[in-house]
């Protein structure tokens, strides 16, 4: 979302009008787990095709010779695929709820490995869930994912040295740390047992730069029993 005023690079805007109205239509089987995407090809294409808006206009800017590694850079940072991985990732952890027994106020929190969003593999990262509040028709929780500091540090330093050129560790040792978490909102309907509604906005920063991405999952359909 853009603000009235709010000056905006037209590369990043043409990439999120490429991107409006994107949606992820999850399948779930009858005990609510997570199967796969309905519309995968459809969204692929329309991924890819914001990916692409991006990707040709940093390579544009930049010199002949760097232009092979950065877009190996690129290509892993930016795959289609692994944007969607980390959405659905999110998705399996959060239907595979159904069915945790927590009292309101109560919470539990285990370790997991989540997918890196600048590529690379997974990172390790800490799980926690509330139950905030529950009624005869809902069971509302909160949730919160935290990376490991030191893995982010790590993959950020191996992404760097993939830009071709030896960087001296007193270069990268000014690299600012990077910090990444998630928090959700979690609502669960307790006469279908599976979860209707999820909002997760993740927090990155790197020193004084900041960036808030938001996605939402709601149940369209209950699943026919």
């Amino acid at each position: 979302r853009f603000d009235a005023g709010q000056a905006v690079d037209p590369v990043v805007l043409a990439a999120a009008n490429a991107l409006r109205g994107l949606k992820l239509r999850l399948m779930l089987d009858d005990d609510g787990a997570y199967t796969g995407l309905a519309n995968q090809s459809e969204v692929l294409l329309q991924v890819q095709e914001g990916v692409d808006l991006v990707v040709g206009a940093v390579m544009e800017k930049l010199p002949a010779e760097q232009r092979a590694s950065m877009q190996k850079i690129l290509a892993q940072m930016l795959s289609p695929a692994l944007l969607i991985q980390s959405a659905t990732r999110e998705a399996q952890i959060y239907f595979s709820m159904s069915g945790v027994e927590l009292s309101v106020g109560e919470s539990a929190a285990i370790n997991l490995q989540q997918p890196s969003p600048i590529g690379g593999g997974t990172l390790p990262a800490t799980f926690s869930v509330t139950m905030k509040s529950a009624t005869s028709d809902a069971v509302v929780l909160t949730t919160a994912t935290t990376y490991d500091a030191a893995a982010l540090m790590r993959m950020t330093r191996a992404l760097l040295e993939q830009s071709g050129k030896p960087i001296p560790e007193s270069e990268l040792a000014k690299v600012p740390a990077l910090q990444l978490s998630d928090e959700g909102r979690f609502v669960l309907d307790r006469k279908l047992g599976l979860a209707r509604e999820l909002v997760v906005n993740r927090n990155i920063s790197a020193g004084p730069d900041k960036r808030l991405e938001r996605w939402e999952i709601r149940l369209v359909r209950a699943p026919q029993r």
